[in-house]
């Protein structure tokens, strides 16, 4: 019996010492308003109620202290708009959720989001928070370094879901793309559906720049024009389609055993 008392009470002293470690650990985990800081790159979709279909691609800064800025392209059913700007603010929970606001061009755009575990605040998902809309994306650190052209090199894997094309047909892609860091797109293969007919493509090449601040402007040799933003140290990049009608969302996603070695700290 008093063997039976001494490990019961030598369980509860092992227990009483281990509880207060893990709240510790709880602690040390916790988000702030400095757990966002500097640039992201984000991409959201889907839709207004009333408006139809909607996509962007775009690039906010927040300043660690609650205030943020935003620029991005946006395509609402179709119609284009390059270059809409905003500044707003945010607030974080000690769990890592939050939410925020953006004026200007944003029109008082809301939306709540959730810095993804284990990441020290380099992404976040988002939800935007509007009556009438339906909208969810997801934003990542651009990196510690400026851009330039070599952030972009290498071979990536691209996915557009569930676009639409000028003539309105429902699309999607996968394929494969390689920069070769100079400003040139040189390869391009892709198997693309429209409405549910089924093509093999290679092609078209582009020209790209890249901005300090890793935005992208993509031009294609067939003409079509897209805006974009390099994430993760040149890792993965988002870009829209800025042809009239459409609602296109390229991703990218650099080749494993090909990354860049700039990523944040």
């Amino acid at each position: 019996m008093k063997r039976v008392l001494g490990t019961i009470i030598g369980m509860i002293l092992v227990l009483g010492v281990a509880v207060p470690s893990v709240r510790a650990d709880d602690d040390e985990h916790e988000c702030s308003l400095a757990s966002l800081k500097r640039s992201y790159g984000y991409v959201l979709t889907g839709s207004i109620a009333g408006d139809g279909r909607v996509a962007a691609v775009g690039l906010t800064t927040f300043d660690g202290k609650g205030r943020l800025t935003a620029r991005d392209t946006v395509s609402i059913n179709g119609a284009i708009s390059r270059g809409r700007t905003g500044t707003g603010s945010y607030t974080v929970n000690p769990n890592c959720t939050g939410s925020a606001i953006v004026g200007g061009a944003f029109s008082g755009l809301t939306f709540d989001f959730m810095i993804v575990p284990g990441t020290d605040g380099r992404e976040l998902s988002f939800i935007v928070t509007n009556v009438g809309t339906v909208q969810t994306g997801v934003a990542m650190r651009t990196g510690d370094k400026e851009c330039t052209l070599r952030s972009l090199q290498g071979t990536y894997r691209v996915l557009v879901s569930d676009g639409t094309n000028a003539q309105g047909q429902r699309t999607a892609v996968v394929g494969f793309r390689v920069y070769d860091g100079a400003g040139n797109l040189v390869a391009a293969e892709d198997t693309r559906t429209a409405d549910g007919v089924f093509q093999h493509a290679i092609g078209p090449l582009a020209a790209y720049t890249v901005t300090p601040e890793c935005t992208v402007e993509y031009l294609q040799t067939d003409g079509l024009l897209f805006d974009g933003v390099i994430v993760a140290g040149g890792d993965e990049a988002y870009f829209v389609n800025t042809r009239r009608g459409t609602i296109t969302v390229p991703l990218l996603k650099k080749q494993s055993g090909d990354h860049q070695d700039s990523r944040d700290d």
